[in-house]
């Protein structure tokens, strides 16, 4: 695992804690990003500006985002523990003094559990760079570039006198064999616009910026590897030349080729993509799944490369958890997931699920704030046919009470409790959320209701059509399905709704279209989970809108269905990265199933 301090700070107490959390599912690395432009958590006695001022900060964007939050959810509250008065002024943050450090990795040791630090450089460096200004363009000052913040100086002598002296305190506090030096993220337009980088590119016979970022990156890892430590950097060492004593760590989900680039070129490879290892993205019904079957070693490793993947790894970038309370229920029960998957290696998600149960007990005893299991049931959007609609939940914890409301609050353990069916017979929204005695809590849901009528089959004639459905492929990246446009690449005929990678564009979009034929008059529920986005249209009816580009995500919608053929649409876009496409369903309340073959048609 790995947790961003930098954007918002955990004391040593709570990591303590949280280290007690990863030793009880065996994880043996934590990964502390210590550094980033929003906050220096560690102690450097060379340069004690580094804390003094860059450890606190009046509110920044980050923070104010997450107390606009907190009006609707408390756990997006700033710790009132990390704040101080300091010349009249409010400033939050904090730091580890290097005891602290020793005392952290001293109780890591004794768990187990080995704890890699990140300083980041060149980039996510404006904290130093606003304490020790030297250490960027002598005509600019510290700040943002056009998207991130202004990297330190490579071709200056005293940047690398910087990093050594901070990298030679680190490397005395932590006896971890790595030492992540980032990487990543460079904002190289103030290089480019520098006379001294040209200067310098021409004599060391650098030929491009990502080279010349190449240069920094090797002259670190030469520094570390003669102090007998490895490094590691995200996958952007790979835009340059690379060191293939460096291990990377592989973040960007879009780049697709990046592992395989890694292990041919002879790296070390830690997987930690952002679809499905992201935890700070938004937990759905379907990151669950995502993880616990994610493919650790990617199908394209040659068999003879596959020994270079060391693991994998989850990430937790801060920026919008403030609170521990948030931590926790943004990593738990995902956290578990990945456990299973690393250490197991095997397809047992059905009995893990109902094994988690269990977990849930644990956690409460464990005072953690996870997140509850996701109630199931409904859609998102339902229909009210002949004067009403049906609200039914399934629970998988029923010890924990699900409270709603009707009048658009947020529910609170003060709330009506919805312990069996709730009849619904006017439009509007109902909200609803689990919430345990301890506090912890589900998704907050709600489900829309909207009157509709029953759909009637198509009276054409249908006898005649052939399995299957018509996919018809466009290339290029859209923003969202509406977007696709443009001639047509190609057409396939498909026999359920999902496209295979065989497609091999790295973007795309797909209409495909076809009948659905149902056997008994009903509530149809349609579960539709899209990476990136896509709409379900019956009868050209909006029945669920997934659109956009976005991790994968389960959304689900209703339609009253009378028994015959229907016709049924679902546009769909992959932005790159890898993508999900499934459609379930369920009738009148019955299990939920996959669409089968034998019931979708298409013309000839």
């Amino acid at each position: 695992m790995e947790l961003d301090v930098a954007r918002h700070f955990f004391s040593k107490d709570y990591l303590y804690k949280f280290i007690d959390l990863l030793s009880s599912y065996k994880f043996n690395k934590l990964h502390l990003h210590l550094t980033d432009d929003q906050g220096w958590r560690i102690e450097i006695k060379k340069y004690p500006k580094l804390t003094s001022q860059g450890a606190w900060r009046t509110y920044n964007n980050q923070d104010s985002a997450c107390l606009a939050k907190a009006k609707d959810n408390p756990d997006f509250n700033l710790p009132s523990e990390h704040k101080r008065i300091n010349n009249g002024r409010e400033e939050y943050g904090g730091f580890y003094t290097q005891q602290d450090i020793r005392d952290i990795v001293t109780y890591a040791s004794s768990r187990h559990i080995e704890i890699i630090p990140e300083i980041d450089m060149p980039g996510h460096m404006m904290i130093a760079t606003k304490a020790y200004p030297e250490l960027v363009l002598d005509s600019e000052t510290a700040g943002w570039g056009k998207q991130f913040s202004v990297p330190i100086s490579p071709w200056k002598e005293s940047s690398y006198t910087f990093i050594e002296n901070v990298l030679s305190e680190v490397i005395e506090l932590f006896p971890s064999t790595y030492i992540h030096i980032g990487a990543d993220e460079v904002e190289k337009d103030s290089w480019s616009n520098s006379a001294m980088a040209t200067a310098f590119m021409k004599e060391k016979d650098i030929a491009n910026l990502h080279d010349l970022q190449s240069y920094f990156v090797k002259r670190v890892n030469n520094f570390i590897r003669s102090k007998n430590k490895r490094s590691i950097g995200w996958d952007e060492i790979l835009d340059g030349g690379s060191d293939t004593s460096m291990t990377v760590m592989y973040w960007r989900g879009w780049v697709k080729n990046a592992p395989r680039e890694a292990v041919n070129r002879g790296h070390r490879l830690i997987m930690t993509p952002t679809n499905p290892l992201y935890f700070d993205y938004l937990p759905n019904s379907s990151s669950l799944d995502a993880v616990y079957n994610m493919s650790v070693i990617p199908s394209d490793i040659p068999g003879n490369k596959s020994n270079l993947v060391q693991g994998a790894q989850a990430n937790i970038w801060t920026e919008m958890i403030p609170s521990t309370a948030r931590l926790e229920f943004m990593i738990l029960p995902r956290l578990s997931a990945l456990a299973e998957r690393v250490w197991t290696n095997k397809s047992l998600y059905e009995s893990y699920r109902n094994r988690l149960i269990a977990h849930f007990g644990l956690w409460n005893k464990m005072g953690l704030r996870y997140r509850m299991p996701d109630l199931n049931g409904f859609a998102d959007n339902q229909v009210i046919v002949d004067g009403r609609s049906t609200l039914k939940i399934e629970n998988e914890l029923p010890e924990n009470a699900i409270h709603y409301t009707i009048d658009g609050s947020l529910p609170t353990q003060k709330s009506p409790v919805l312990s069996d069916s709730l009849i619904v017979k006017n439009e509007g929204a109902i909200r609803f959320a689990t919430i345990s005695s301890s506090g912890a809590k589900s998704e907050l849901y709600q489900v829309n209701f909207k009157k509709d009528t029953w759909k009637n089959g198509v009276t054409e004639d249908v006898k005649n059509m052939p399995a299957g459905l018509t996919a018809t492929l466009f290339n290029g990246t859209f923003a969202n399905t509406g977007a696709i446009t443009g001639k047509a690449v190609r057409q396939e005929i498909i026999k359920n709704i999902h496209l295979s990678d065989t497609i091999k564009m790295p973007s795309f979009g797909a209409k495909i279209k076809g009948y659905l034929y149902v056997k008994e008059k009903g509530i149809y529920n349609f579960y539709f989970t899209c990476d990136d986005g896509g709409v379900l249209r019956i009868h050209d009816q909006v029945v669920v809108d997934n659109d956009g580009q976005h991790a994968p995500i389960m959304k689900s919608g209703q339609i009253a269905l009378e028994k015959g053929y229907h016709p049924i649409s679902i546009d769909f876009i992959e932005a790159g990265g890898g993508f999900t496409l499934k459609l379930q369903y369920r009738v009148n309340g019955s299990k939920v199933i996959d669409i089968p073959d034998e019931n979708l048609f298409r013309k000839n």
